[in-house]
């Protein structure tokens, strides 16, 4: 027996990294997905028999998918808030958030290129792409690259489109 366990062990690598966990629906938890819809309900648990906590008036709201219970989904919003809510209203296009402050949206993923135009705080744009540092975002038809650091609904190391 002691041969044996010792043989797997070593057929292991070295540095294995843990796959990320998946949820029912074949996902991995956490994962960013965007609200399907500008009218939905978040609730203390996953049911229709628990109370809604809080409403959400904004199609395309980044959200953090962290469990899933059924058809339902614990999210987590921008504002760190949680909530269960049905998997119907969970879309799998990426959208970000703008933090903090205003922000410039640049023509290239580079300190130094050409700026476009200013964003503001809480704006939602479609994410395009996301390597390295920078992502590049399309808000209301024109486009344009923040770096990753200044966006919430993308993981730090998280590659997109």
């Amino acid at each position: 027996m002691r041969i044996v366990l010792a043989a797997l062990l070593l057929a292991l690598p070295a540095h294995a990294t843990p796959e990320p966990p998946t949820g029912r629906s074949g996902l991995a938890t956490p994962r960013f997905a965007s609200l399907r819809a500008g009218d939905v309900n978040a609730r203390s648990g996953p049911g229709e028999q628990y109370p809604v906590t809080f409403h959400y008036a904004r199609k395309g709201l980044p959200v953090e998918v962290v469990r899933e219970w059924g058809p339902w989904r614990l999210v987590k919003d921008p504002d760190g808030d949680s909530g269960w809510m049905d998997q119907a209203m969970v879309a799998k296009d990426r959208t970000a958030y703008v933090t903090r402050v205003t922000r410039t949206l640049s023509a290239q993923p580079d300190v130094a290129a050409k700026p476009l135009w200013r964003v503001e705080a809480g704006v939602v744009g479609r994410v395009i792409f996301c390597g390295g540092a920078w992502c590049r975002i399309s808000i209301e038809g024109q486009s344009g690259y923040l770096p990753r650091a200044q966006l919430w609904g993308v993981g730090p190391d998280e590659k997109v489109g």
